[in-house]
């Protein structure tokens, strides 16, 4: 397939999401939980960059936001996320 699939996978992350105790805390509540932060694992972007099946992609070291594809005629893609999936990752 020469297209590139970007998930957010919370359910094997090994990092906390939220410290509910702190959060409770400073906001007051008696523990309810609101759905907005229950995170799920879904589909966040589709790259279709290539002509034919993509054999590697590499995140960049210095920058979380720059990634790059290796396609099989040997065309190299440096693709960036989109802002609004920044936002809805950091936000």
């Amino acid at each position: 397939d020469a297209r590139v699939l970007l998930h957010s996978i919370y359910s094997v992350s090994s990092a906390a999401l939220v410290d509910r105790s702190e959060r409770d805390e400073e906001e007051g509540e008696d523990g309810d939980e609101d759905e907005d932060d229950v995170r799920r694992d879904d589909l966040l972007w589709m790259y279709d960059g290539h002509d034919d099946s993509v054999y590697g992609v590499a995140w960049s070291e210095h920058d979380p936001w720059v990634f790059a594809t290796l396609g099989y005629g040997g065309r190299i893609i440096i693709g960036t996320m989109p802002d609004a999936i920044k936002y809805r990752i950091l936000l």
